[in-house]
């Protein structure tokens, strides 16, 4: 994972893998789609107004926890995930996290 900073002046962390799968890659993608909507499902609000539905999800999620020092804390996840179908195939997966409670930093303070 590499930290890196946008243009805005604020920074993220990026996390690139590439991974070979033994299936095809029709059954790999979508077998790939319905493992991720198997994330958090009683917190997950699906995206169902997709214009590309066929290839591709869009959902988020919150994870919350009670940190030992007894503050409740969570992180709100969006992920997306989408598939294409070309000669040099490729399904994109991008996932933005933000922390919310004692995860939550600001910049400006």
């Amino acid at each position: 994972m590499e930290e890196r900073e946008h243009a805005s002046g604020k920074n993220y962390f990026q996390y690139v893998d590439k991974r070979k799968f033994s299936s095809s890659f029709k059954q790999a993608s979508a077998t790939l789609k319905r493992t991720l909507l198997l994330h958090h499902p009683e917190t997950q609000e699906v995206c169902e107004d997709l214009d590309v539905a066929d290839s591709a999800v869009a959902f988020k999620f919150r994870v919350s926890t009670q940190l030992k020092t007894g503050k409740d804390t969570s992180v709100l996840l969006r992920v997306i995930n989408r598939r294409y179908e070309e000669d040099h195939r490729a399904v994109v997966w991008r996932v933005f996290a933000e922390g919310q409670g004692a995860f939550y930093w600001d910049a400006r303070r």
